[in-house]
């Protein structure tokens, strides 16, 4: 529902950017970021909070004497300003003098055709740019902020591993080597991971998330194939398209399940191994926009205004949001040979 603002000719159409359709987003497939994991800033700032449960270790005493205390919960807290962007457009009348509406002969534009194809550009891009501050989290381990030119922005764009302390995990894969199972060294690393997990987190799914170049060869790989090649018809994952008829594909081998990306944001030679169901390790967060209605406001995502004036319509849209990874600790960069 359109709402007026005020005096200036300005209507806010946020509440549209959520009707239209979204550009496929495979990371919220996935689960890493979702409803659950996602919240609303009443400031530029974004609170995150990474917590590390222990316990303590209990000794046996006699009755009556001296009772045991539990120990603290390890916790941090950081706040981090949210990374800020804007794209507008307009409408003007020279654009609907003699412009015929798409896909007809004769048929002319209006302004309001106009405007709405206009729109739905703006809202396709604001779903892109959330689906790139969700990759550079995983792929390059910091918060997205970058210029015009696509250089970082260095006092927003926080690396994880700093920020907490926690560096990432490390492997190699070597692909043209027939001899090694490639699954060794992601079961060696997933071993790790576990281990800094602990054992109050044992209920997640250990994911490697690769591009489709390294999917073929890791799932093709003789020491792969000859585990199943013994296998007979729809019992042979390697026979048939893996993951259905979905786009992505999904193979599961030694508790681990290879993830297809499409997206373009992962090369060849990377691979992330990650589990999946860690509370709170992937934090999502969005701040208000940059208007005096919207100061102390609780945000609502993307922002949609329509400016009306004399001689063009304008279209004002923005939307400040932060992937955060509060677990770096937990996550491997494999370097790949193809």
């Amino acid at each position: 529902m359109a709402t007026r603002m005020g005096d200036f000719g300005v209507t806010d159409y946020t509440s549209l950017m959520a009707l239209a359709p979204r550009s496929q987003n495979f990371l919220q497939e996935l689960g890493l970021f979702g409803d659950f994991n996602t919240e609303y800033s009443d400031s530029r700032y974004g609170e995150f909070e990474r917590e590390e449960k222990g316990f303590t270790a209990m000794h046996n005493v006699a009755r009556g004497a001296d009772r045991q205390f539990a120990g603290s919960e390890s916790a941090r807290k950081e706040i981090i300003e949210i990374p800020y962007a804007t794209l507008d457009t307009s409408v003007k009348p020279s654009e609907v003098e003699a412009f015929r509406e798409y896909g007809t002969e004769h048929a002319p534009a209006s302004v309001s055709q106009l405007v709405n194809r206009k729109v739905a550009h703006v809202q396709r891009s604001h779903a892109r740019y959330i689906r790139n501050v969700m990759y550079t989290a995983l792929v390059n381990n910091r918060i997205h902020a970058v210029d015009a030119a696509g250089n970082q922005i260095t006092t927003l764009a926080k690396n994880f591993s700093t920020l907490w302390n926690a560096p990432r995990q490390t492997g190699a894969i070597n692909l043209t080597d027939a001899a090694v199972d490639p699954f060794d060294e992601l079961e060696a690393q997933r071993q790790a991971i576990s281990l800094l997990a602990g054992d109050d987190s044992d209920s997640y799914q250990m994911l490697y998330i690769c591009n489709t170049a390294q999917f073929s060869a890791l799932t093709g790989h003789p020491r792969v194939r000859a585990a199943y090649e013994n296998y007979s018809s729809d019992q042979e994952p390697l026979r048939r398209r893996l993951g259905g008829d979905r786009i992505n594909k999904f193979f599961t081998h030694k508790g681990v399940t290879v993830v297809e990306d499409v997206s373009g944001q992962i090369a060849n030679t990377q691979g992330f191994l990650l589990p999946l169901g860690i509370e709170d390790m992937w934090q999502l967060r969005y701040a208000p926009a940059h208007t005096l209605d919207h100061v102390n406001q609780v945000s609502e995502g993307s922002y949609l205004f329509m400016v009306e004036g004399w001689r063009q319509v304008g279209v004002e849209s923005e939307v400040a949001v932060a992937a955060c990874l509060t677990r770096p600790e937990l996550l491997c960069d494999f370097t790949v040979t193809l």
